[in-house]
This record gives C-alpha cells, structure tokens and sequence, in this order.
C-alpha cells in the first residue's frame, strides 16, 4: 500500500478513536449528572450510581493518571475529570485498591500516578 495512505487511514482511525471516546465520556457524564427526567440531582439525597457508571470514572481516572507519568494533584485530576469531589471519591478507591493508579504524599501534598493493575487469578 501506498505510504501517504496508510498515514491518512491512520490519522482518520485516531481520530476517530478520540471523538468516540470523548462522545462516550460526554454521555456518562450527562448521564451521571442527570435523572431518567433530565432535571439535575442537587437536591436531596444522591441515588445509587450505577456499577458501570463507577467503572466508566475508574478508567477515566486511569487514563488520565497515564497522561500524567511525573504524576498529578488530586486537584487537577478533579479539575480535568469535571466532577465534584463527592462523586469522585468512590472511583479513586476502587482504582487505588485495583492498582490502575498509585499514591504517593500527604494531604495537599498528594500525587497520583500509573499504576500497575492487578491479574486475576486463576
């Protein structure tokens, strides 16, 4: 095949991978955000997010600590994911105990980084 082909299939492909997972981020996100009504969930108490939603910010949060190899703040991760800190908190322990990120420092001082995921078993 031709060498200036395969480099436009390539562009075109990663692009395409890259709208993808950004149509798929945007519509976890506004379906985190809202009701089956469309009316935001700032009053009362929170429902039951659900297992897949959870895992969608677990690999967001993974992906986004993998751009960032020299590590990044707790604020900046909450700030680049979108999210309020209350939502986030369950996600970053099931990555942290999973191993697709890791932690290093104390309080402000904290700084999050690739991790390693465990293999299963058997």
């Amino acid at each position: 095949m031709d060498l200036q082909f395969r480099r436009s299939v390539r562009a075109l492909t990663e692009r395409f991978v890259a709208d993808l997972l950004a149509a798929v981020d945007d519509s976890m996100r506004r379906r985190w955000l809202t009701d089956d009504k469309g009316s935001s969930r700032g009053q009362g108490r929170r429902p039951r997010r659900d297992r897949v939603v959870i895992d969608a910010v677990v690999a967001h949060i993974a992906r986004i600590a993998a751009e960032h190899p020299d590590g990044i703040s707790s604020a900046k991760l909450l700030q680049e994911l979108g999210l309020p800190r209350a939502q986030v908190m369950k996600p970053m322990a099931l990555a942290l105990s999973s191993r697709k990120i890791k932690r290093s420092g104390w309080a402000r001082g904290t700084m999050y980084f690739p991790g390693q995921a465990r293999r299963k078993k058997g």
